[in-house]
């Protein structure tokens, strides 16, 4: 299976469908039954720091403003987030199970869920958003992966718990949104280390600073991606391979990649790095009907 998963790969180019202002459609990746979603920092009733479509609880924004925004955003998008406290860990809250959405505020970095009503739900601002779904089994998740969760391995534990669903192998449809780019995310030496003493691919990842010493720019998509594949590397029974691949359409995993900068991007969205006081965006993927 290595030496072949990049045969099985199929990259796709997502596509962005205004709904409202601050509120756009992924299209173009996941299967008719899945619906998913990405906001801007555009519209919305914040103001200040938190200028616009602010969706977080935490950041010290108006709580009017936050309930507005949200009732817009369940509106437009029709469905009901379950919002998580997000601790930079590799906790999945599965939003199906009996005490999946217990108390206002499940602690965890992802969200599955194989009902449709509900949608898993990521907040960002710079770190990197991952939205999986599959063709054939009914099941969604979404990944907040900062640095810390994905050293932690949220996006394995993420997959993990959507392999426990599956009916048999599928094809996988897996979406990396906006976050800080591999131009903008300095990180310390003690960072990069962590990763490369995890796996020595994670090297191709880092860029060494040209004028601060000790310091490098870290590629949050490129980190994902090699885990990504990794897991799949690890777990080729849960792919369609050979003639089952005639059944679908493209390859056993398709992953769409939005390649936009948070931080470098200010009239769009929100950056921690940038302003560390500011607002959160907002991806969430549900199934239909919503």
């Amino acid at each position: 299976m290595p030496g072949t998963l990049n045969s099985l790969v199929q990259p796709v180019e997502p596509r962005f469908e205004r709904i409202s202002d601050g509120i756009e459609m992924i299209s173009g990746l996941f299967p008719s039954g899945v619906a998913a979603f990405q906001t801007t920092r555009s519209g919305g009733a914040s103001v200040g720091a938190y200028g616009g479509f602010n969706l977080a609880s935490h950041v010290g924004d108006q709580d009017e403003s936050i309930r507005q925004n949200r009732n817009r955003l369940e509106k437009c998008c029709a469905t009901k987030p379950v919002w998580l406290e997000q601790i930079h860990g590799a906790r999945v809250l599965e939003l199906d199970s009996p005490n999946g959405r217990a108390g206002p505020m499940p602690a965890a970095d992802a969200a599955l869920t194989g009902q449709s009503g509900h949608a898993s739900v990521v907040m960002t601002a710079d770190c990197l958003p991952i939205l999986v779904s599959l063709t054939h089994a009914p099941c969604v998740l979404a990944i907040h992966a900062g640095w810390r969760g994905l050293a932690a391995g949220v996006i394995e534990a993420g997959l993990q718990a959507v392999a426990t669903r599956l009916r048999g192998p599928d094809q996988w449809s897996i979406w990396l949104g906006p976050c800080i780019g591999p131009d903008s995310y300095e990180v310390g030496r003690e960072v990069r280390e962590v990763f490369l003493d995890q796996s020595p691919q994670a090297v191709s990842a880092f860029r060494e600073s040209p004028t601060k010493a000790g310091k490098f720019y870290a590629d949050l998509r490129a980190l994902a991606q090699q885990r990504i594949l990794r897991w799949f590397e690890l777990h080729p029974e849960v792919l369609l391979t050979g003639e089952s691949e005639i059944r679908i359409s493209g390859r056993p995993i398709r992953i769409g990649v939005n390649s936009e900068c948070t931080y470098q991007n200010q009239a769009r969205y929100y950056s921690f790095r940038r302003e560390s006081v500011t607002g959160r965006m907002a991806s969430l993927i549900a199934l239909k009907p919503i």
